[in-house]
């Protein structure tokens, strides 16, 4: 067994790195969503900005996390044909990916105004958006093996 604490079973399990960068932008989404009531019930200007900055930061992550999936996935299937759960498991986290950036882009769009109300067509794609990344981890957990589907 190797060391807890061995860099070189760290960084080059065969595919740590995808667990770890995915938790990053899923709780910046959820944390921006967070922010955002909150901003909303207290009409604070501060808040909405921090929903802003963990969306953008979560768009730009997002970018990693999908990147380092591809590589995980070249290294566990050796570059074949996603069939199956992974294919699914790859459309939702290319369909997440654009739809952060989709809301990114709204909402630094809306940003210019001092209004707490954001559209509905923001709140309608945020809400997608939890439930892609939803579908999209529980199928990575399948993948991983952490979650088990039952026969």
């Amino acid at each position: 067994m190797a060391h807890l604490f061995d860099l070189k079973t760290v960084l080059f399990a065969k595919h740590a790195q995808h667990i770890v960068m995915i938790h990053f932008p899923i709780a910046l989404f959820f944390a921006s969503g967070l922010f955002d009531l909150i901003a909303y019930r207290r009409k604070s200007p501060s808040l909405s900005s921090a929903a802003y900055y963990n969306l953008l930061a979560a768009s730009v992550s997002s970018v990693l996390a999908v990147a380092s999936g591809v590589i995980a996935w070249q290294i566990m299937y050796g570059g074949g044909s996603p069939k199956g759960i992974i294919l699914f498991h790859l459309i939702g986290a290319i369909t997440s990916l654009a739809l952060l950036w989709v809301l990114a882009i709204i909402r630094y769009r809306e940003r210019k105004g001092l209004d707490f109300w954001l559209s509905k067509t923001y709140v309608v794609l945020a809400i997608i958006t939890c439930l892609v990344i939803t579908i999209t981890s529980h199928l990575g957990g399948v993948l991983s093996g952490v979650v088990t589907l039952a026969e």
